[in-house]
């Protein structure tokens, strides 16, 4: 992964921080737990107390390659985060 891609989901994250107060609306994050870059957005969102729907895929069983991932991810990569109609990850 990118490290740019990575930074820019972590702004998201701080975007979805800043945007917590209007909206009660909580961003859905697509993960892995072992990925390095899906732990950094993750102590982004700790740091800035952005609480997130954490949504599991396991890549060892290739839930990334379903077609409901795919729907949200056609790259079928992770980190996802989605928020309000916005959906960002790596390209």
């Amino acid at each position: 992964m990118k490290i740019f891609s990575v930074l820019s989901l972590v702004a998201v994250v701080a975007f979805c921080y800043a945007d917590a107060r209007r909206s009660p609306k909580k961003p859905d994050f697509y993960y892995f737990p072992p990925s390095p870059p899906c732990r950094l957005v993750m102590m982004a969102a700790a740091v800035l107390k952005v609480d997130m729907n954490m949504k599991t895929i396991d890549l060892m069983k290739g839930e990334q390659l379903t077609p409901e991932f795919l729907k949200i991810n056609p790259q079928h990569t992770i980190p996802v985060l989605t928020h309000d109609g916005l959906t960002l990850s790596e390209r």
